[in-house]
């Protein structure tokens, strides 16, 4: 093979790594003593890095418009040791540590006033240790993880910096102690969990820091008594579930303890405990889509076209703090039906009585009375007999009126 032979194979061998065509020329990459070159449609490099035995073997520079965009480290083709990225003005914008390929060890992503954005450990391409996201140099959220899962506290703050969540984990699903803060840092809730779902007890304080309502669980379902009280501290309400079912009747006390009349729960909470649970749920949810968002902007490939980003997985999920489920309101029983009127009985009619003749000539004609009314129609009557009072409030106005 002549000498020009032998330097288009090794050019062909050099373009095929970089992602080129064979036989495409030098314009798009060539091979110089072990060095690897490639240019951008201006003539620019691109790209510029050493070979070995037709591998990328050490650090390889990155350039967009003429400026460097990225630095990588290679072994044997494959991404090994740190690669920096850098925003236009040349700062530093991402450092990554790889191991034959895969992130190892840590991942740091910063803002162009160098700031974190985001801190997170890999081992073997997975997520290893503690996860951070920040917004304007402030952590938002923080999460343990152990090859790749959810494994131990995490924490979500707000924009104040203080706590809205704190959870345990174990094998990523919600397992122990949750607690959500309000203003200030305040414990607004207390949860229990195993392997994911709610089992202990629940608690939850008034915005002061005193208790309001105390609930068991077990596998989820409200299991046990649940317990309202007045700021007081006196015992406003008591009723009992088991397996999520309500057992008897809710018993009602007034601030003296005193026993009010027993109401059966209603079928679904209140609108104003509904506003204020979806209230709760849309200010979480909103500060997990934040932590979300500065995630997925971290997640900026590592490699200019040569390989995605790794994947991070999404901020912990906040556990749901929907109301207990309560037993709809038994069915009325349907009234009796409405009752008839016993029929009139008929009068007998009047004997004839015969006058003579003689009288009646002299006799006065009577006056003229007016007919007799007539007798009552036969039917029925619209409204219904007393059937005395309803399991829910009767109604104020009595049917058929």
């Amino acid at each position: 093979m002549s000498e020009q032979g032998t330097k288009t194979a090794a050019q062909d061998t050099a373009q095929e790594h970089a992602g080129a065509e064979p036989g495409a020329g030098t314009e798009v990459g060539a091979e110089t003593a072990g060095e690897y070159v490639e240019h951008d449609g201006d003539g620019q490099v691109s790209m510029r890095g050493p070979l070995r035995d037709g591998k990328k073997e050490g650090e390889f520079s990155f350039f967009a418009a003429g400026k460097l965009t990225q630095k990588s480290n290679f072994q044997d083709d494959l991404l090994h040791g740190e690669s920096i990225e850098f925003f236009p003005t040349g700062k530093v914008a991402q450092r990554a540590n790889f191991q034959a390929g895969k992130l190892s060890g840590l991942l740091r992503r910063f803002d162009e006033q160098g700031r974190p954005e985001l801190i997170a450990a890999y081992a073997a391409g997975e997520l290893h240790g503690d996860m951070l996201t920040y917004e304007n140099g402030q952590m938002l959220c923080q999460q343990h993880y152990v090859k790749g899962k959810r494994h131990g506290v995490g924490v979500i703050n707000g924009p104040d910096g203080n706590p809205l969540l704190l959870a345990h984990y174990h094998n990523d699903k919600r397992h122990g102690e949750v607690v959500y803060f309000g203003a200030g840092g305040v414990v607004v809730r207390r949860e229990l969990y195993h392997e994911g779902q709610l089992h202990g007890l629940a608690q939850e304080y008034l915005p002061d820091g005193r208790l309001r309502e105390t609930s068991q669980y077990q596998a989820g379902k409200l299991h046990g008594e649940a317990l309202t009280y007045y700021p007081s501290g006196k015992l406003q309400k008591r009723a009992r579930y088991e397996h999520g079912a309500l057992v008897g009747t809710v018993e009602l006390f007034d601030e003296k303890g005193r026993p009010l009349q027993r109401t059966p729960a209603p079928a679904t909470p209140s609108i104003e405990a509904q506003a204020a649970d979806a209230a709760k749920q849309s200010a979480l949810r909103g500060l997990m889509d934040v932590a979300r968002k500065k995630i997925v902007q971290a997640a900026a490939p590592v490699v200019v076209g040569m390989m995605k980003a790794p994947e991070l997985p999404a901020a912990p999920e906040l556990p749901s703090v929907a109301a207990p489920e309560l037993p709809t309101a038994p069915e009325l029983p349907p009234a009796g039906e409405l009752v008839k009127v016993p029929e009139s009985p008929q009068l007998p009619e009047a004997p004839e009585v015969k006058i003579p003749e003689a009288l009646a000539a002299k006799a006065v004609p009577p006056k003229k009375t007016p007919p007799p009314p007539p007798p009552p129609r036969k039917g029925m009557i619209l409204e219904p007999p007393n059937i005395g009072s309803l399991p829910l409030q009767p109604s104020a106005t009595p049917r058929g009126k």
